[in-house]
């Protein structure tokens, strides 16, 4: 028993060393990441003053929806069926197919965002709409990244 215990110690060491060290990265790059956007909100906020910002919260905003219903789950589906491809052509087939529909499915929420933003259901500025369509060219451009990156 006492064998064990001491195989044992060394790894629970191990690991909580590796959870402070951890602990300690998350949150120097939280407190870093707060800091940036802290800044980046003031000369955002000096630059285009209130109205400017609300434009862009609005878009920002939008844009983050139709992102998420651009790559509609396909970043999750292709880590799943690319790791279970049994060769790495079949893997390369998965993303290809993935890429494909998540191109036009995001083309597809893009327009329909543009749309959106010339229409009278459209409430806010009509300045946030003439954005919205020059934002909305890089919606497929990201989808297709995040589907690459995973």
């Amino acid at each position: 028993m006492s064998r064990i215990r001491s195989a044992i110690r060394p790894l629970a060491d191990a690991a909580r060393k590796a959870l402070r060290i951890g602990a300690f990265d998350l949150g120097a790059s939280m407190a870093l990441v707060l800091a940036l956007g802290f800044a980046q909100n003031l000369v955002l906020a000096r630059i285009l003053g209130p109205e400017g910002v609300g434009h862009m919260a609005v878009i920002y905003a939008t844009m983050s929806v139709g992102a998420l219903l651009g790559t509609a789950g396909l970043t999750s589906s292709i880590l799943r069926y690319g790791a279970a491809a049994p060769t790495p052509g079949a893997a390369w087939l998965v993303f290809r197919n993935s890429a494909r529909v998540c191109a036009l499915l995001s083309g597809a929420v893009a327009l329909g965002a543009v749309a959106l933003a010339h229409s009278p259901l459209w409430v806010f500025d009509p300045v946030a709409a003439d954005w919205m369509a020059v934002v909305a060219i890089g919606l497929p451009a990201q989808s297709l990244g995040s589907c690459a990156i995973h």
